[in-house]
């Protein structure tokens, strides 16, 4: 690290839930399998990568004011990576990328994937 510089990153920071069928998926029917959930965003994982090699970063992002934003949030913290100029949006949900990735003996791994963007919340009357 070279003392009081550092490295500004802008970009995403979003919460990845990737799900996988354990057997062979069955048309109309609910598939049994697993979910695993990460932090990802481009701009997260670059940050992530920058403070490996021994640099300071700061990450600028979105967020939410919800429980997502807080496990990013700390996540960033505990792995040197400062989060203090990034701006939360209240009432906003933190953006989330959902996957299901099915593969097959016979095929190559077909993954099928929406994003959520961080959108504000409707306000109730």
């Amino acid at each position: 690290m070279r003392g009081n510089e550092f490295i500004v990153v802008l970009g995403g920071a979003n919460i990845d839930i990737m799900g996988r069928p354990y057997n062979k998926p069955h048309e109309n029917d609910s598939n049994i399998g697993y979910s695993k959930v990460t932090f990802g965003g481009v701009g997260r994982n670059i940050a992530e990568n920058l403070v490996k090699l021994g640099e300071n970063v700061e990450l600028i992002a979105v967020f939410g004011d919800d429980n997502f934003a807080g496990d990013i949030r700390e996540d960033c913290i505990n792995k040197n990576i400062s989060v203090s100029n990034s701006l939360t949006v209240k009432g906003g949900s933190t953006s989330t990328l959902s996957l299901i990735h099915i593969s097959e003996p016979t095929r190559q791994a077909e993954i099928s994937y929406a994003v959520f963007c961080l959108k504000k919340k409707k306000k109730k009357k």
